[in-house]
């Protein structure tokens, strides 16, 4: 089993990462987390972070790449 955490400062930009996480074998492994920290260029100011931590095994891992070469390779027109 893999495990990853996808991060962004922008809601909206983590549930495009998310989806695109599923959409590749992940799924979500509980909910979202948000959290403040300083700005890298300017310490007194602080920002959101907003994250998911996901996971993946090696079935599903599996499952997704064989769709996506045969989607691959109907796309190039050598057939299923």
């Amino acid at each position: 089993m893999e495990y990853t955490v996808v991060t962004s400062k922008q809601r909206e930009r983590l549930k495009k990462a998310v989806n695109k996480r599923i959409g590749e074998g992940w799924g979500p492994c509980g909910g979202i987390a948000a959290f403040r920290q300083e700005h890298a260029d300017w310490p007194e100011t602080m920002e959101t972070v907003w994250a998911q931590a996901m996971i993946r095994d090696e079935a599903s891992k599996c499952f997704h790449e064989m769709a996506a070469a045969k989607k691959e390779s109907i796309n190039n027109g050598k057939g299923a």
